[in-house]
């Protein structure tokens, strides 16, 4: 019988320090009233968040957050699902001063494979982000659409060993990480 690894995080408890956090005039706390991670950045700053994960091949990746304001009227904010620094897939959420939410799949440091999605990341508002990945293809949904579905050029395999969630000025409540190597249905 396949079992699936998981890793779940829905900050039901505080595990700041599960993460290992890079900042740039910004900061990270627990709300254990609301049960996330708030994150507060301001104009060209930006918080990081880094753990480890099993090696995946391909998966399927969620995130749930509210974002309350970009500074100074965008962000740039990524989930990147990483082998190493050279070989990842980037899914980026992104504020319309910066284009629209995208993919993209690098090999060996450089960018082989991306697509852009329509529409961008409101204010005041609660963003689900469910991304799947495979050699193949790169599936991206925000708030029930799907945005982009793009079947790689470059079908190199990564086997996803880390995760890192950047969020560049912008302030979110972080409610959700759900990362799998099993693949539902779209």
């Amino acid at each position: 019988m396949f079992i699936p690894y998981t890793y779940e995080d829905d900050f039901t408890s505080d595990t700041l320090s599960s993460y290992t956090w890079t900042y740039t005039s910004a900061s990270s706390s627990y709300d254990a009233t609301n049960d996330w991670i708030e994150i507060r950045t301001g104009d060209n700053y930006n918080a990081t968040a880094e753990w480890d994960i099993n090696n995946i091949p391909e998966g399927h990746a969620e995130i749930i957050y509210t974002k309350h304001a970009d500074y100074p009227t965008d962000n740039n904010t990524y989930l990147a699902l990483m082998e190493d620094a050279d070989n990842c897939y980037y899914f980026d959420f992104r504020g319309s001063g910066y284009g629209t939410n995208r993919v993209r799949k690098f090999i060996g440091g450089s960018e082989v494979d991306s697509d852009t999605g329509p529409t961008s990341t409101d204010s005041n508002s609660e963003h689900t982000f469910k991304m799947w990945w495979s050699p193949t293809r790169l599936t991206f949904v925000h708030n029930g659409t799907i945005e982009t579905d793009l079947l790689t050029s470059d079908t190199t395999q990564l086997d996803v060993s880390s995760a890192k969630l950047r969020v560049s000025q912008s302030d979110i409540d972080w409610k959700l990480i759900y990362i799998t190597e099993d693949q539902p249905p779209i």
